[in-house]
């Protein structure tokens, strides 16, 4: 038996994009969010990402996660719980025109057997150049949910990027 990666589905974004959402999560396997070469229009905004159903985000589920963030001259540790989006990374990558790249993986989240949640790591180089940027993290909801969808968007309009979302077989 082999195994890989089949893509579900894809979005290339050209235009200021607040969100969007993928379908398609209907199998008890892990998937794959790819980042590739993302910019936000704005600096300082961030990407979340949220499970949901019938075209909804939820944002209630509560998670809690645990992420550092690296920058070149320092690094940066980043906790916290209660929360209701995921943040993919804490982007300030608009003047540089590089973008970012990263990926998620999401487990649990169709049907949710345990408790859902989300590894990812991204890099860029920080804004004007002063250095690179990346942050790695990992996170956990405390109830059982069983999304369809992932929504990705909401901290600000991410004005260019790739984002495919895949499957493991």
């Amino acid at each position: 038996m082999s195994s890989g990666l089949v893509q579900i589905a894809s979005k290339t974004i050209t235009s200021n994009t607040a969100s969007f959402y993928f379908t398609g999560l209907t199998e008890d396997c892990p998937y794959l969010l790819n980042f590739q070469g993302v910019q936000m229009e704005n600096q300082n905004e961030d990407i979340y990402i949220r499970g949901g159903n019938s075209g909804t985000e939820d944002t209630t589920a509560q998670y809690q996660y645990g992420v550092v963030s690296y920058y070149s001259p320092g690094n940066i540790n980043n906790g916290a719980t209660g929360q209701t989006g995921w943040i993919i990374n804490f982007v300030n990558i608009h003047a540089n025109g590089n973008g970012f790249n990263g990926w998620a993986i999401l487990y649990d989240w169709y049907p949710a057997t345990s408790r859902p949640g989300m590894l990812h790591a991204s890099a860029n180089l920080y804004t004007g150049g002063a250095g690179i940027y990346g942050s790695r993290g990992g996170s956990q909801f405390f109830n059982d949910i069983s999304w369809s969808e992932v929504h990705i968007g909401f901290g600000g309009n991410i004005a260019s990027g790739e984002i495919g979302l895949y499957k493991y077989v």
